[in-house]
């Protein structure tokens, strides 16, 4: 990696690696320590990542191999920031679910150590403005306890699939409306075996339980992509489709990349949606971990492998892209035994910025200082309000 270039790149289809370097058993000394199953999301100013998980984390007695932090990374000065934990804070914090609504991250499932043992079914919000955590209040059918579900915000709802007891799987699908907390299941995995076995149902689209899959989504449908158990991981061929509408599952048949076919099969990679397009990193199917970085159109189902790959094949690391199109990617497991964890984080752009943007990003580049200079001097240069404000 060329040290002069990294920094503040906008090359579009290249990965970058932000070269700090930390150690495992020292957690707070500027950035996040290695770990794995922890989650991320992104907006225009910063990368948050919530949770993780280390057996070699000795910071407190007795010991605990998980990280009950809240960091972010400024992409402006490419710092990382401990953020003071505030409110009710989350303390199942390995494979939970994540994502970013407005200026508030909600927060479901995952699991403390021993896996399994303690699981929360509780939704939490961390409101980004004043960095407090809190417990959304929840009524009605409660969702199970899982962890390693995956979830996608349709409209005012919030819908939860999946994930695991630590001994069985779920293929439930589970919603809450977010302006009043009232959870309701929608479709009952169980139920409907039932129905199929005394042969009240004739079509069978309903996929198999399982978790560490991700959800993409339009306006009405959520789409569930890969994932597996202990002992399998799931194709990516063809997806099932839950309409939120209907609470009816299909299949749908994906196209192949006419180059590199279709993504191998896979669970513990990372994902995330900007517009209409999906991105999966990485991954494991039990045997093989992955570099790779596909992208998943919603509205062809197009796969196309990205000409590029991430510096190590990972899996259980987070990721997450900024609405101008820059996909981050942190942490995770790089060894099959599972022993060894990464802190690295890794950027592509894999959309074109904004012109305001590229040029910001060369005025860093070559004047760092102005980082320095009051939001007065800085509207005196001619920055544009926005971007004066973070």
């Amino acid at each position: 990696m060329d040290e002069d270039n990294y920094n503040f790149s906008v090359t579009i289809g290249k990965v970058f690696t932000v070269s700090l370097v930390s150690k495992p058993d020292k957690p707070h000394k500027g950035m996040p320590s290695a770990r794995s199953g922890h989650a991320a999301v992104a907006n225009n100013k910063n990368l948050y990542i919530y949770g993780g998980y280390n057996p070699d984390h000795r910071e407190t007695l007795p010991y605990n191999p998980l990280f009950k932090e809240m960091w972010k990374f400024n992409f402006d000065d490419q710092s990382w920031q401990l953020i003071q934990n505030r409110g009710t804070t989350p303390f199942q914090l390995a494979s939970m679910s994540m994502v970013r609504c407005g200026d508030i991250i909600v927060l479901y499932g995952g699991t403390g150590y021993p896996f399994g043992f303690q699981k929360s079914s509780s939704l939490y919000c961390f409101d980004i403005k004043d960095n407090r955590w809190r417990v959304m209040s929840g009524s009605k059918q409660l969702p199970e306890s899982t962890y390693g579900q995956a979830m996608s915000i349709i409209g005012p709802n919030l819908f939860v699939f999946g994930g695991t007891s630590g001994w069985d799987y779920s293929a439930n699908v589970h919603k809450t409306d977010l302006r009043t907390g009232v959870w309701e299941k929608c479709f009952d995995f169980e139920k409907h075996i039932t129905m199929l076995v005394k042969g009240q149902l004739n079509d069978d689209h309903v996929p198999y339980p399982r978790y560490r899959h991700e959800m993409l989504s339009d306006e009405e449908n959520f789409y569930v992509i890969g994932g597996g158990t202990s002992l399998h991981a799931f194709g990516l061929e063809t997806i099932h489709v839950f309409n939120t509408k209907l609470y009816e599952w299909k299949n749908r048949i994906t196209l192949a990349d006419p180059v590199h076919g279709f993504p191998t099969k896979r669970r513990c990679h990372g994902c995330c949606q900007l517009g209409n397009n999906g991105y999966i990193t990485g991954g494991f199917n039990g045997r093989r971990i992955f570099d790779d970085i596909w992208r998943l159109s919603i509205d062809t189902l197009q796969w196309m492998k990205l000409d590029a790959r991430l510096p190590e094949p990972v899996y259980f690391h987070s990721s997450a892209i900024t609405p101008e199109g820059c996909l981050y990617c942190h942490g995770g497991v790089i060894t099959q035994n599972g022993s060894k964890r990464t802190d690295k984080l890794n950027f592509i752009w894999v959309c074109v910025p904004s012109l305001v943007t590229i040029a910001w990003r060369r005025i860093l580049k070559f004047n760092p200082s102005v980082r320095k200079l009051s939001d007065e001097a800085l509207r005196g240069l001619g920055i544009p309000q926005h971007i004066v404000k973070r």
